[in-house]
């Protein structure tokens, strides 16, 4: 909407400065709009109005396999002009677009860490297990976090929030050879930081006893569904 501003004027007489009068007139100021294109995703801000500078919404929009990284005035950027919870100065009225980063490809055995830079932030990755077994993400660290899996159609495989050490997420989910999936990271509650995670195959150790025969087998360390070692024990009389 707009607004009235008042200016006062005052007429004075130049011999001695005297004021002889005084006048107050309102002048209408059309304010500046600041909008928000999701960009490809949705959830965007609500429109803003503004006279000169405001605060950029906390409102976070979403998209699946995306990570939302903040705004900029270009459609095509790929680094953000500015962060939810910033100040822009406007002097005409302006559009903000969403700054969307795709998922990272992940793999087995290594240390990654997902940096949360505001509240409700959702950071994506992607896995494509090589092995039809059961996996585990767990998160190490003192954030408070949260981990989503999901299938490439959307569908939700399994979340976890406390499950491990502290406030660190534990997740074990059976996926597929081949299979794509997302796999969703986040602080928890307006929490920020960063969150160190790994996955892995669900692994067990798995030790031979002769039981009265004799030979020797080493320890295995064996996943879900793997192929047990032939038999290296014998027994007199037995099979």
């Amino acid at each position: 909407s707009c607004s009235n501003v008042p200016i006062t004027i005052r007429i004075k007489r130049s011999s001695d400065n005297e004021v002889m009068a005084t006048a107050t007139i309102y002048v209408t100021v059309n304010p500046y709009k600041l909008t928000y294109n999701a960009n490809g995703g949705y959830g965007e801000p609500s429109q803003q109005t503004t006279d000169s500078s405001v605060v950029i919404s906390t409102t976070v929009p979403k998209r699946f396999g995306y990570t939302f990284l903040g705004w900029s005035a270009s459609s095509t950027a790929t680094s953000p002009a500015y962060l939810p919870d910033s100040t822009i100065n406007l002097s005409s009225d302006k559009t903000l677009y969403a700054v969307w980063k795709p998922a990272s490809a992940i793999s087995l055995s290594t240390i990654y860490t997902a940096t949360v830079d505001f509240p409700y932030q959702e950071i994506y990755y992607t896995f494509t297990p090589t092995a039809s077994t059961r996996y585990v993400i767990e998160s190490t660290g003192s954030t408070d976090s949260k981990v989503y899996v999901y299938h490439v159609s959307e569908k939700e495989i399994g979340n976890n929030d406390d499950g491990g050490d502290g406030n660190n997420f534990l997740l074990e989910a059976d996926l597929v050879s081949g299979a794509k999936y997302y796999i969703k990271i986040c602080a928890y509650s307006t929490r920020v930081g960063s969150i160190p995670f790994t996955i892995e195959k669900l692994t067990y150790d798995v030790r031979y006893d002769a039981n009265g025969g004799t030979g020797t087998m080493d320890k295995f360390i064996l996943g879900q569904g793997d192929i047990i070692p032939s038999n290296g024990f014998t027994r007199k009389g037995h099979r």
